[in-house]
């Protein structure tokens, strides 16, 4: 669910709230027949009212009516949705509802987690950057996830300096607060596979993130944009990157065969990625050094990611935890391979895994070669 975006056009931007059938108008031409009761509220049309447009029209209602949004939220919740990430929400952090939208939404999060499954709000990151210091706390408490897009392809430098502005960021002051979630691709952007090539490389990397990270569905996979060569979906041009997702097995698609595809298909040619996304889920999941997003030791926040390496192109992200072994990312996004020597920081250690399958060994960090855009994690000797 999102609050309507203030780019969208103004036709979609006329809407009435649902809080009960009767428009201005019926209203209006009930008048000759009765008094109108003057407690009710009237739903009138809005254009890009904002979060106010959204609530009941008589002002007597605005302040401590819910939008239409928070009913929406609350319904889906009780159905048993997990969790909802409130597009656009950004845009309105200056509506003079908002705080007080804040508070709604915390409440009915609150009142949907009491048959002990925790339900999760997300939002876009700049609801917390763009909002004055004495809401960033509300923010940080309400929404348990907060989307951040890394930019992979963009050069591993840019990466570096926005995945160390995140973690020396407030949001990791505090284990009560949001947890950062990190996707490489979404909706709104180009395929992965069209900006970087291979993928699997970078979803390693973005793998040993702290936080919690997403794939876009396909993108493990290296799935295409729509494939049109005669321009036949041109006017479609804007959604090519929602091409259809490939399935080895025809009984598993959501759509059988014999239908036509809203958009055309893509390509994929990395169907072998199954097993080993398996295993790098099941590394994360199972690795202290990875899986917490600080140290927390007697009261102290101790960060537990850090960059030790970046170059024009490999970097090296480093995971440590107390009393365990630290894990260390190292990720070319360069189309050539690379060979680097590492002695001056480490030693060796065992592979975990690779973007190329391999998952054993023992690895020396002199001269040691990364495969073009393929990643390695490795546990580092003690």
């Amino acid at each position: 669910m999102s609050i309507q975006s203030k780019d969208n056009s103004i036709s979609d931007k006329i809407s009435n709230t649902v809080h009960n059938h009767r428009s201005h108008r019926d209203v209006v031409n009930e008048t000759e027949s009765k008094e109108i009761n003057a407690n009710e509220p009237i739903l009138t049309p809005y254009i890009d009212g904002g979060i106010s447009g959204l609530r009941k029209a008589n002002s007597e209602h605005q302040k401590n009516s819910k939008t239409v949004v928070e009913d929406a939220i609350n319904f889906w919740f009780q159905f048993g949705i997990d969790g909802i990430y409130i597009k656009g929400f950004e845009n309105y952090i200056n509506d003079q509802y908002f705080m007080n939208t804040i508070k709604n939404l915390n409440k009915i999060k609150n009142q949907n987690s009491n048959d002990g499954k925790q339900r999760i709000l997300m939002a876009n990151i700049n609801v917390l950057n763009d909002v004055v210091d004495n809401v960033k706390n509300h923010v940080l408490t309400t929404f348990d996830l907060l989307d951040v897009y890394l930019e992979v392809g963009n050069g591993t430098q840019y990466m570096a300096d926005e995945i160390t502005r995140q973690i020396e960021s407030i949001a990791f002051k505090d284990r009560s607060f949001s947890w950062i979630h990190w996707n490489i691709g979404n909706m709104n952007t180009r395929r992965l596979s069209t900006r970087i090539g291979s993928t699997l490389g970078a979803i390693f990397f973005q793998s040993l993130l702290p936080g919690t990270v997403s794939i876009f569905y396909g993108d493990e996979i290296g799935l295409t944009e729509s494939h049109d060569p005669h321009g036949d979906h041109e006017h479609m041009k804007n959604w090519h990157q929602l091409s259809p997702m490939m399935w080895v097995n025809d009984n598993d698609r959501f759509t059988p065969s014999s239908y036509m595809p809203w958009i055309p298909y893509g390509s994929s040619d990395n169907e072998y990625i199954v097993p080993i996304l398996h295993n790098l889920t099941m590394v994360r999941k199972s690795t202290p050094s990875i899986y917490m997003n600080n140290v927390y030791r007697d009261g102290e926040v101790i960060r537990n990611c850090a960059l030790r390496h970046v170059d024009d192109s490999v970097v090296i992200m480093e995971r440590s935890y107390s009393r365990r072994h630290s894990y260390v990312v190292i990720y070319n996004d360069d189309i050539k391979d690379a060979t680097r020597d590492f002695t001056k920081k480490y030693y060796g250690g065992e592979l975990v895994l690779s973007s190329e399958g391999a998952s054993d060994g023992y690895v020396k960090f002199k001269d040691i070669v990364i495969k073009a855009g393929s990643a390695m994690i490795i546990k580092l000797d003690k």
